[in-house]
């Protein structure tokens, strides 16, 4: 959906509506030269604090208290082109007639009768409760309450099992199928049985239990696995640590969870000792001198008790260690199984580092159906994945887009079920693998076991869409207030709610994260599905998504790369993902704002460049541990060129205000443990690169000193060019017209609305 609205009012949140709707015809009057250029989205606003409209009025009759208008017309982008407008006009008889005309490739039918239910409900919240604030209306139509019932009625029983007795059953009923296939040895699942029997009885002896934290570290192995089943059926939760951490990272992750023993190999016991009391060298001679019992090493461990910590990035900067619990896992791994169709000829490939959440699913699904687990050699490059691929016979896997692109459905013929996730797929990769294997966009965090939502009806053009949920129930909510729901189509940010919500976090460090799990109902859960209000459990995720009248999900980006820039605000990852169509595969382009720590100045909205064809490149170690290069652009043309033309693609779509005006090359993107961008430190050297040389000449020369190169859009003089690249009105012109209630004289109610 891509209705093109240009004017946007910024009203303070704590403003009432009568005191706002009176600055508009002022407002508006002072952007008539420009409004023919059009943006955003809807009518409706991601921004908690921005009333995005499009508001005309023609003041013909006398003022009105709270409207000012006795016959009022409004206009969505009233100049061409355009994808979408509304006209409201009075119908002489009381009433108001609006009429929206759109174009059938920029929003659906479903979706058009929402926008039409939206206006009338918030305009008629407003003039009933005009001394409300901007902040305080309610967006969310009746209408669209109801369809948002129909959507969230889902959610999944709670699988009440331990993880371990899910794997047991198998063991039981067929101890001669193979449950694990590795580089480094097979085991059969009575081999399994018999291995982490053993094992977890010595772990009980040193003191391990329900709520008991064990540290295991291994590269890629089978003895990752057999540590892992050996603690849970212990009774204890695992934490998955590697080894090439920094030492103060490992030293906090240790303390923090009060850990006492560590499973692990020869290779790494010497580099913690000192720092856990007890460290078990693995191997299948040991653990087979250790004495075999009939009896369960734990029989005190409860589906409720912790099975294992997930330590991720957290926006302190320090870790987050989200507790996860048997049945939270439990459940969604059965619900994973039955939605990929996965059974007992399942044979999942192991891609992820033990320390990614992505491969506890890597091995409790197959476990959980029967299936054998792929572990490959712990070397990653592509040619060793495809062989080792092709040798384990693999037939299900998970990789990230940036994996997945430079493989081929030749290379891995044996490959059905290709699941992709981290980040949004480009279409050459859905072009690639679409058709050629059920290929499956995954969603999800570290807080919610295995995933959020899944799509499995990949296309070109349909890497944003994260799909349906398959366990829980997705709301949108207003990123301001998680009280507020979102209309379907609206941006906001999404809350998960399931059984398959983690615990919680592990301590004060991890709770200070900005998203995190709510500790109360909210009232609109407590309405529309009042059966689960008692025991829901919430977590507020700070990812940007919309609904699609479809149930889909769209993901739009994370809530803190919204960026605030005179009175505006900028999505920096629409930013990012429009410059990109005029960039190769290969470079990177990130999107923040410099400047104004010491209130000198505005913040610059900034772009940090990375060109994989450039030179300064060739000549730069540019390795994850050496230092980011940053250099200016103004003496290199080909790369100056580049700057422009992505200027150009970003002004050919996006207003003004989101075209970057400073540019900074570097010789690399920082990235995290888990392959993302790494924001944070970016910005800091960015600070670091930008503060200091403010206030010196663009282009380099002098002292020899790389300086900012700028790239600065001087203020036009009168109307902002139109720009032809959106075609006017493509697809087929419909109407969509609405009766608003209103009574004759408009005259405002002072009662207040809740919805």
């Amino acid at each position: 959906m891509a209705p093109l609205i240009h004017e946007n009012e910024s009203f303070s949140p704590y403003q009432s509506n009568a005191s706002s709707s009176k600055s508009v015809p002022r407002e508006s009057a002072k952007s008539i030269p420009s409004s023919h250029t059009g943006h955003l989205e809807l009518v409706l606003s991601e921004a908690p604090d921005t009333l995005h409209h499009v508001l005309k009025m023609d003041t013909d009759g006398g003022a009105l208290s709270g409207l000012g208008a006795h016959h009022i017309l409004f206009h969505l982008c009233q100049f061409p082109p355009v994808d979408i407008f509304l006209d409201v006009t009075d119908a002489r008889d009381g009433r108001l007639l609006a009429e929206l005309v759109f174009s059938s490739q920029a929003i659906a039918d479903p979706l058009a009768l929402s926008v039409l239910h939206t206006f009338d409900h918030v305009l008629s919240s407003i003039r009933m409760s005009p001394d409300i604030t901007v902040e305080e209306v309610n967006m969310c139509s009746p209408h669209d309450r109801q369809h948002i019932t129909q959507l969230t009625s889902h959610v999944s029983e709670s699988n009440e099992r331990c993880l371990h007795d899910m794997f047991l059953e198998h063991s039981h009923t067929n101890p001669d199928a193979q449950a694990v296939v590795s580089w480094d040895g097979d085991l059969t699942y009575g081999e399994l049985d018999d291995l982490t029997s053993r094992l977890s009885h010595r772990l009980v002896d040193l003191g391990v239990g329900p709520e008991v934290f064990v540290l295991s570290c291994f590269k890629k192995s089978t003895w990752a696995i057999v540590s892992r089943l050996a603690i849970l059926r212990a009774g204890g939760a695992y934490i998955s640590i590697d080894a090439a951490d920094p030492p103060a990272y490992l030293t906090s992750v240790i303390q923090r969870a009060n850990a006492k023993v560590m499973l692990t190999v020869a290779e790494f016991s010497d580099q913690f000792q000192g720092l856990v009391p007890n460290i078990i060298e693995l191997s299948k001679d040991g653990i087979l001198s250790l004495p075999k019992k009939v009896e369960p090493a734990c029989t005190t461990v409860r589906p409720t008790n912790a099975c294992l910590i997930l330590f991720t990035s957290g926006s302190t900067g320090e870790p987050k260690g989200i507790i996860q619990e048997h049945r939270t896992y439990a459940t969604a791994v059965r619900d994973y199984a039955r939605i990929l169709g996965l059974d007992a000829g399942t044979r999942m490939y192991q891609f992820d580092d033990y320390a990614f959440d992505i491969s506890n699913n890597d091995y409790l699904v197959p476990l959980s159906v029967g299936g054998c687990c792929c572990v490959p050699h712990p070397q990653k490059a592509i040619h060793v994945l495809k062989q080792h691929m092709n040798d384990l016979r693999a037939n299900v896997s998970f990789l990230t887009p940036t994996v997945a692109i430079q493989l081929g459905p030749e290379d891995v013929p044996g490959l059905k079920t290709l699941c992709i996730g981290g980040e949004p797929p480009s279409n050459d990769l859905l072009s690639k693998w679409a058709g050629k294997v059920k290929l499956v966009n995954q969603y999800g965090m570290g807080e919610v076991a295995t995933f959020c939502t899944y799509n499995d009806q990949m296309s070109p053009g349909s890497g944003t869409n994260v799909g349906r949920t398959g366990t829980g129930a997705a709301w949108v909510v207003s990123p301001a207030s998680p009280e507020r729901l979102m209309p379907v189509g609206a941006v906001g940010e999404m809350i998960m709610e399931g059984p398959h919500l983690a615990r919680g976090y592990l301590d004060q460090i991890s709770r200070k994260s900005e998203a995190g799990f709510l500790q109360y109902t909210p009232k609109w859960l407590h309405e529309l599905h009042p059966e689960r209000a008692s025991s829901a459990r919430l977590y507020r995720s700070g990812d940007l998504v919309k609904y699609n009248h479809d149930g889909t999900l769209t993901y739009v980006g994370r809530k803190d790369t919204l960026l605030k820039i005179d009175g505006g605000r900028v999505d920096a990852i629409e930013v990012e993902y429009t410059a990109r169509k005029c960039l190769s595969p290969e470079d990177s382009i990130v999107v923040d704002l410099l400047g104004a720590i010491d209130g000198v100045e505005s913040p610059i909205l900034t772009a940090f460049l990375y060109l994989a064809d450039n030179p300064m490149n060739l000549s730069s170690k540019a390795g994850p541990n050496e230092p980011i290069t940053f250099r200016t652009i103004n003496d290199n043309h080909s790369v100056y060129s580049k700057v422009e033309l992505i200027k150009k693609t970003i002004g050919a779509t996006l207003p003004e205000i989101q075209i970057p005006t400073l540019f900074v090359l570097v010789d690399r993107i920082p990235r995290t443990k888990s392959n993302k961008t790494d924001r944070r430190k970016l910005h800091m050297l960015g600070q670091n690169y930008y503060m200091p040389q403010r206030e010196a000449p663009s282009g380099g020369a002098g002292d020899g000193n790389p300086k900012p190169a700028t790239g600065r859009v001087a203020p036009k003089e009168g109307p902002v060019p139109v720009s032809n690249s959106n075609g006017g009105m493509n697809g087929t012109k419909k109407r969509q017209v609405r009766e608003l209630d209103a009574t004759d004289d408009l005259q405002p109610k002072r009662q207040k609305q809740v919805c």
